[in-house]
């Protein structure tokens, strides 16, 4: 038997561009992912902050 494959249909001539174009679009995001900064946040005046000391009471057994 004979293939029947359409040439127009066939993907593996543009492999290697496939290949290529999906390293740069990896590439580019791993730059963006590097050069990301965030913004230092400052948390506001939380009042005065009072240490409460709890007892335990131990039950005697």
């Amino acid at each position: 038997m004979e293939v029947k494959k359409n040439p127009q249909a066939d993907l593996e001539q543009h492999k290697s561009t496939f290949t290529q174009i999906g390293l740069v679009v990896v590439l580019g995001f791993m730059l963006v992912a590097f050069n990301w900064t965030t913004k230092e946040r400052s948390v506001g005046d939380l009042g005065v902050v009072v240490a409460i000391d709890l007892e335990e009471e131990m039950i005697a057994t």
